[in-house]
Formats: C-alpha cells, sequence, structure tokens
C-alpha cells in the first residue's frame, strides 16, 4: 500500500495482514451476512452437534477494538444454535475483556 492509505490500524496492528479492516457499520454488516444468514441458518443446522467448539481470541489478527463484537458474536450464534452452556478457558484468559451482554457460564480448565 502507498502512504496515507488503508485503515488507521494498519500501521499498528496489521504490519504485514494483507486483508480489509472494516469500519464498525461494514463489520456488523459483514457479521450478520456470515453468522446470521449463513452460518446459523445454512450450515450449523445441518451438522450434528459438536462435543466442542474452539475459539481462539487473537489480538494480533484482529484489531482490538472488534474483538469483543466479534467474539460475542460469535458466541451468540454458536448460543442460538446450539445452546452453548459453559464456555471453558485457561487460567489466562480474561473472560471479562469482551463483556457479552449475554450471560455465558465460564469455567477455567487446566
Amino acid at each position: 500500500r502507498s502512504a496515507g492509505r488503508g485503515h488507521p490500524d494498519d500501521g499498528f496492528v496489521f504490519f504485514e495482514q494483507p486483508f480489509h479492516v472494516p469500519d464498525p457499520l461494514e463489520l456488523r454488516e459483514e457479521l450478520a451476512f456470515a453468522l446470521d444468514d449463513v452460518l446459523s441458518t445454512r450450515i450449523l443446522p445441518r451438522l450434528p452437534r459438536p462435543a466442542v467448539v474452539n475459539l481462539i481470541r487473537s489480538p494480533g489478527y484482529v484489531p482490538t477494538k472488534y474483538l469483543s463484537e466479534l467474539e460475542c458474536r460469535v458466541l451468540d450464534a454458536l448460543s442460538d444454535v446450539y445452546g452453548v452452556g459453559v464456555v471453558s478457558h485457561e487460567r489466562r484468559v480474561d473472560v471479562s475483556r469482551t463483556g457479552c451482554e449475554r450471560a455465558f457460564e465460564y469455567a477455567v480448565v487446566g
């Protein structure tokens, strides 16, 4: 990219990442399509209920300001389809960091 172009986060978080960083409204629209229109209604209902789903929080890959919305929307989608009961995590994970509105039960493992 040439100087002065791109998203403000590019130089700080995404130095070598070649993907698009959406603005907040665009992110919400992309999540609604990917999670609500495709994953939750077309893909997940056709699959057997999984025993375990891994979510990986990666602030080096996702801008920190979008981490909460992404993580909470994915947990919401999984809960809507499968009824998520407990979100297990390692002790080093700060589960309150994203502050999801929906109340999930959290359990420390390992």
